[in-house]
């Protein structure tokens, strides 16, 4: 599962927009891709312009609050989200399990290390690994 910076809503790809949830409760002023800068005009659907996504390189935008939320729901299993990624890969194991030529499954292409606003710790190398990870692996 290939993503970067996790969404449209967030200048990226990779997860659909009902996985791309964050915690909902930011004010406007801290809304994506804050602190990185004010917040960016969305459209209907929620998705920032491609002029103002290109205004940064793309992998800054994994220290917004938005994207670090909205990752560390998916470790954290908010909204159901890490049930809901589980059941997908078990439906694309299934469907592939009679080929003999699959040699494993990438479940997360290049993760973020998840809500470093709630744990900071999550950045120090092997932290996110052990206690994010991990278990959404098992």
């Amino acid at each position: 599962m290939h993503q970067d910076v996790w969404n449209r809503k967030f200048c990226g790809e990779g997860v659909p927009d009902w996985a791309a949830q964050n915690n909902f409760n930011f004010s406007k002023s801290m809304q994506f891709p804050w602190p990185l800068s004010k917040p960016y005009d969305v459209d209907e659907n929620n998705y920032p312009s491609e002029e103002e996504c290109v205004s940064r390189k793309w992998p800054q935008y994994h220290f917004s609050l938005a994207i670090s939320s909205a990752v560390g729901n998916l470790y954290d299993n908010k909204h159901g989200l890490r049930d809901k990624f589980t059941t997908f890969w078990g439906k694309v194991a299934n469907v592939f399990s009679s080929f003999d030529n699959i040699l494993g499954y990438e479940l997360l292409n290049e993760p973020w290390c998840g809500n470093i606003y709630e744990d900071p710790l999550l950045l120090l190398e092997g932290v996110a690994d052990r206690i994010k990870l991990q278990p959404l692996y098992d």
